[in-house]
């Protein structure tokens, strides 16, 4: 091997040498979407439409529901009345 080529092959660094995973295409960005309170994954799915279309060819973005529904706490529904 000529030095460049040694010298390449470093660059990349030991796992991207012989074919393997990270000598292949790169992979898509993988983004976990985290919801506010009282929201849900859909829901921020929909509101994040236009920023997933800019970076739909680059972006996974990911979007999980909370494990926990929220109830309204006794004052909360005495404030709205």
């Amino acid at each position: 091997a000529t030095a460049a080529a040694t010298a390449a092959t470093a660059a990349l660094g030991p796992t991207a040498a012989f074919g393997s995973p990270a000598a292949a295409a790169p992979r898509r960005l993988r983004l976990l979407c985290l919801h506010g309170y009282r929201q849900s994954g859909d829901k921020m799915r929909g509101r994040t439409s236009q920023l997933r279309r800019k970076l739909a060819g680059s972006v996974e973005m990911v979007f999980v529901d909370a494990p926990h529904e929220v109830r309204p706490f006794l004052g909360a529904v005495e404030a709205r009345d």
